[in-house]
């Protein structure tokens, strides 16, 4: 994953850090080398996860003398290589890195045409230290993270928020899809152009002033309906999401895959494996009784993986929720019951085999319409405004979850279904096709269009009843039917908060106060790792359109009952 810090600000701040080097605090990120720069008025430090190149050359903070820049990346550009034939950057191209590809487009373009180039994911800090401009820039879905954090002498940014505790509430999560550039120079007062990031009237450096420009450069709203020409939706979606997943495989160290059971899951693993010549390691987790375990396995043994089933006790997973909490920094409900097993599994991966690089199915949720509540949108244009918003918040939500917990214990993440071209691609047909739909005379199922675009007959991806299977949570796969992980937490809730504490909680936590035992035993434990900083989750996860339901468990809604057929 790699982690990133850099402060800009007077010389007794960056000292301050310097000396205190809250930078180690996101250490697991990049667990292969540490590199630390620190001048007059700025300190960066890149905590780097050898992926691409592990020689020194691949080593950030990348300094290019010529034209005097530094440059952190935490991320992967998946076009590199034709970017540095296209752009001529051959001869001064001096690593294997698909990072360095920003220092030579950053002095060709502005950073507005370098983004358009880019496909990948990331969070990018550049410093040109000749022109005192600092440029910032998240990818659209904001698969990679980053904090800031802006004052009268000082700002900061971080891959994690854990490394910005200090400061409390005024740090913010850096918009994905958005670059800013940070200019420093001699006047009064500076601009400020943001939703929710404020600066005014706030010295930099001395004799300094910072004036940015906070801009969106993708929104998925505004995906136009092209025509599909002579191929139809399905093969194209089918294409594209097989380039998503080829394009991802470039790694210097050995890769794997989460496997559920499920069809996202499922659907990447095999493509995966069709790419190889030897077969993969797979990985999924339970407890006894677990649904996904058992579907794993049956995807494992269809496609010929080497399958890492990781049985857990109850008692494991509870007494994983405060470092849950504190690795992925959040307090949603949702998320933190989704996090635990996939933090344990990464826990696993790290301590039992040399897998660097992991593939997940994140975001085919958001992006297809996978949501067992899906199946209530009023129309297909609610449904279709739904998913977008769903994509747009993903940064809060299941990326920060697939994130974290895999950083947490020096893994990459990558996650074919948000990749740029398959979202746009999939959003480009018409919202009615992309909502949950009936096959032959079964009720409708989600996510349709995916399925469909991969049944093919002769030689199935994947087994036909997984391809069909419907949606089950990974929060809830991870437990057996009669007894869910969710209900599990809530009797241990039910001991350690107090009825009278949730009486309280109003009047102690009056942003996103927590409305059951179990979340207000979350926030606490977040509180204490995180105090003041309950803003970065805007509201708790919730499904739409299922009247009084209050809980986020799809175990809890009508339509799992009636749809759902566990292998």
């Amino acid at each position: 994953m790699c982690g990133i810090y850099a402060a800009f600000g007077s010389t007794e701040r960056i000292e301050q850090l310097a000396t205190d080097r809250d930078y180690n605090e996101i250490q697991p990120r990049g667990p292969d080398n540490t590199q630390v720069i620190q001048t007059t008025h700025a300190l960066l430090c890149f905590h780097r996860l050898s992926i691409m190149d592990q020689s020194r050359l691949g080593d950030q903070p990348m300094v290019d003398y010529s034209t005097n820049r530094i440059l952190m990346c935490n991320g992967e550009i998946y076009n590199y290589k034709n970017l540095i034939q296209c752009q001529d950057c051959c001869p001064s191209y001096t690593s294997q890195s698909d990072c360095e590809i920003w220092l030579h487009l950053m002095t060709k373009h502005p950073i507005q045409k370098v983004l358009e180039l880019m496909d990948g994911v990331f969070a990018m800090i550049l410093w040109d230290r000749a022109s005192h401009t600092v440029t910032v820039a998240r990818d659209p879905v904001g698969v990679r993270p980053l904090f800031c954090y802006l004052s009268k002498d000082l700002m900061v940014f971080s891959s994690e928020a854990k490394a910005l505790r200090r400061f409390g509430s005024n740090v913010v999560a850096f918009p994905n899809g958005s670059f800013a550039q940070f200019q420093m120079y001699e006047k009064s007062i500076t601009k400020t152009f943001s939703k929710g990031l404020q600066l005014c009237k706030h010295t930099l450096v001395e004799g300094h002033c910072m004036d940015w420009t906070l801009r969106p450069y993708w929104n998925c709203n505004n995906t136009i309906h092209p025509p599909m020409e002579s191929q139809s939706p399905q093969d194209i979606i089918r294409k594209t999401l097989t380039l998503a997943v080829k394009k991802r495989m470039m790694s210097d160290r050995p890769i794997g895959c989460l496997l559920s059971g499920g069809l996202d899951s499922s659907l990447i693993t095999a493509l995966v494996q069709s790419m190889t010549n030897h077969p993969i390691h797979t990985f999924s987790i339970g407890m006894e009784g677990s649904t996904d375990l058992e579907a794993a396995q049956k995807v494992s043994d269809y496609l010929g993986t080497i399958h890492h089933s990781v049985v857990l006790k109850e008692s494991t997973f509870l007494h994983a929720i405060p470092d849950v909490i504190r690795a992925t920094e959040t307090y949603d409900v949702t998320t933190v019951r989704a996090s635990t097993g996939m933090y344990l599994l990464s826990q696993y991966i790290k301590t039992h085999t040399d897998i660097k690089v992991i593939f997940s199915g994140e975001g085919a949720d958001e992006v297809c319409q996978g949501y067992i509540y899906f199946h209530n949108q009023p129309t297909s244009f609610h449904g279709d405004v739904e998913s977008k918003r769903l994509i747009t918040d993903l940064m809060y939500y299941d990326v920060l979850r697939a994130d974290r917990t895999t950083a947490a214990w020096g893994l990459e993440l990558r996650v074919p279904f948000l990749d740029l071209q398959f979202m746009k691609t999939y959003l480009s047909v018409e919202a009615c096709h992309r909502r949950p739909q009936k096959r032959d005379n079964t009720p409708p199922i989600e996510k349709y269009l995916l399925r469909e675009s991969f049944d093919e007959k002769q030689k199935p991806i994947i087994p036909h009843d997984v391809l069909w299977r419907p949606k089950e949570a990974f929060s809830d796969g991870c437990s057996s039917v009669k007894r869910s992980w969710h209900h599990i937490i809530q009797e241990r809730a039910e001991v350690v908060v107090s009825d009278s504490e949730l009486k309280e909680a109003e009047d102690i936590y009056p942003f996103n106060t927590p409305q059951t035992k179990e979340a207000l035993w979350f926030r606490k434990i977040f509180e204490s790792h995180y105090k003041n900083m309950g803003h970065l989750i805007p509201y708790p996860w919730m499904p739409k359109w299922m009247g009084d339901v209050k809980d986020p468990s799809a175990r809890e809604l009508k339509n799992y009952s009636a749809t759902s057929n566990v292998i």
